[in-house]
């Protein structure tokens, strides 16, 4: 009997863990409704929470159009860039168009931006994530190349594509910052 109500207790509990994970891999997969965030909104949710946030720029060149603002946690290094899409669609063409340049992504959020990591889908916003460091890396390495010398293209690729995640507080001030609008 003690083995039995054992075996059952490991069951339940692999099993629990194994809808946590099915359900934070669908997370990542699949942007999260929410309220339409404007550019306004988001500098206003991380400069709230403590981060040097950065004046927008607007792309509207590029299709679908996009503002980007970038966010500084000067203490740890680490830069944020969000990418605030005009529409939940605008969103989700733009991530499905990203998804088709890195096909060997293998159901995870694709890269966005050179030197960042994954990126992070709420509503309307994309987040990706790199530090202070990694890009004066990637600075360099295009001096040196534009400069005419060699640059190893292995190292350049493992530049261009990190596997940094959005940390937890980036998320936690965007999502305060939403609820309170």
């Amino acid at each position: 009997m003690h083995r039995a109500s054992r075996s059952f207790l490991r069951g339940l509990v692999a099993a629990g863990c194994l809808w946590t994970l099915a359900g934070t891999a669908l997370a990542q997969n699949l942007p999260i409704a929410g309220p339409v965030l404007a550019v306004d909104q988001v500098r206003g949710a991380f400069s709230n929470a403590g981060y040097q946030v950065d004046q927008t720029l607007t792309w509207d060149w590029t299709s679908p159009p996009v503002s980007t603002v970038q966010v500084h946690d000067v203490a740890s290094g680490r830069v944020l860039m969000v990418l605030v899409y005009p529409t939940t669609a605008a969103a989700q063409l733009e991530r499905s168009q990203a998804l088709a340049r890195e096909p060997r992504l293998d159901g995870g959020n694709p890269h966005l931006i050179a030197g960042y990591g994954q990126s992070l889908w709420r509503s309307n916003v994309a987040m990706v994530q790199t530090t202070q460091s990694q890009l004066q890396r990637i600075f360099q390495l295009q001096l040196d190349r534009d400069d005419g010398m060699y640059v190893n293209p292995d190292l350049v690729q493992d530049l261009g594509l990190p596997e940094i995640a959005v940390d937890g507080d980036f998320q936690l001030a965007l999502e305060r910052g939403a609820a309170n609008l």
